[in-house]
């Protein structure tokens, strides 16, 4: 059940394919050839955008699309479904300044479910959000790649989402996404005051950064570049690996461990947490290779 949040451009619908936009309804929508543009004026130093587009429901990319400015307000349970073999983008063409910003959020104290990669036979990169600042807020995966979907993201900004990345089994296959110069945190974005999620996981701050899971492999950052090194703040578990091997590199964790002196458990923090079984061990490798 989705319920409705405002803008100053609408979709809604529990399917709605993005080659069935029309132009003239979405004054910043380009969607007259193969690959799509949405463009607006999106200001991340004041967070507001004249132009905020609200989806309510579920919005199908079923064609190639660049975002540029967007502020993209999403209803409570809603999500982005990135059909196989389509690549959702920011715009980040250097020689084209300045670079907007993207802001991907939720509304009504309720958190949305995230962009979902669907993956498979394509090769491609079904997410790319580099350079230019992407915020991804108050998901409950806000990345979820499946069937072995690839995406790259740098300059990211994750902030108060349960999950920020999940990379979902996928038949024992290595994962070649990528995952640099990143923000994952839980906090207020200018003071870093700790923070907890919308409903329904209120009170609580964000349960993991990164979760790979029944996977055969992936890395979680970068190994060679200092510049491009992650940041996860006040997770409950920064890096997640289940039945998986990960190199991790260039990663740095802070406000893991919880003020209060009653919580022994797991919830308590934990940079990075490996579990495997007999059958399927997990396999971490932690620092740069020499």
């Amino acid at each position: 059940m989705y319920k409705c949040c405002e803008g100053t451009y609408r979709i809604d619908g529990p399917y709605v394919l993005l080659s069935s936009l029309s132009s003239s309804n979405y004054p910043f929508l380009d969607n007259s050839t193969a690959d799509a543009t949405m463009y607006s004026n999106m200001n991340c130093n004041t967070m507001s955008d004249p132009g905020m587009l609200a989806i309510n429901g579920r919005l199908i990319i079923d064609k190639n699309l660049e975002i540029a400015g967007m502020e993209i307000v999403m209803g409570p349970n809603s999500e982005i479904v990135v059909k196989n073999g389509f690549t959702l983008k920011n715009n980040f063409d250097p020689t084209a300044p300045p670079q907007p910003c993207n802001y991907f959020h939720g509304c009504d104290d309720y958190m949305w479910q995230g962009i979902i990669l669907e993956g498979s036979t394509a090769n491609n990169n079904a997410l790319q959000f580099i350079l230019s600042p992407v915020y991804i807020e108050d998901a409950k995966q806000a990345i979820r790649a499946d069937n072995n979907a690839k995406f790259t993201v740098n300059n990211v900004l994750f902030n108060k989402n349960n999950v920020s990345m999940h990379v979902t089994p996928n038949g024992n296959l290595a994962n070649n996404s990528t995952i640099t110069n990143c923000k994952i945190q839980c906090n207020d974005w200018n003071t870093l005051t700790p923070q907890t999620c919308l409903r329904p996981y209120f009170g609580k701050r964000s349960y993991a950064g990164v979760k790979a899971n029944n996977i055969l492999s992936m890395t979680i950052g970068d190994e060679f570049n200092l510049n491009n090194k992650n940041y996860f703040r006040n997770q409950d578990t920064g890096i997640v690996v289940i039945n998986s091997q990960a190199d991790i590199y260039n990663n740095t964790f802070i406000d893991a461990t919880l003020n209060d002196p009653l919580d022994k458990g797991l919830e308590n923090g934990i940079g990075i947490c490996a579990t495997g079984n007999k059958i399927k061990p997990s396999n971490i490798n932690v620092g740069k290779m020499a």
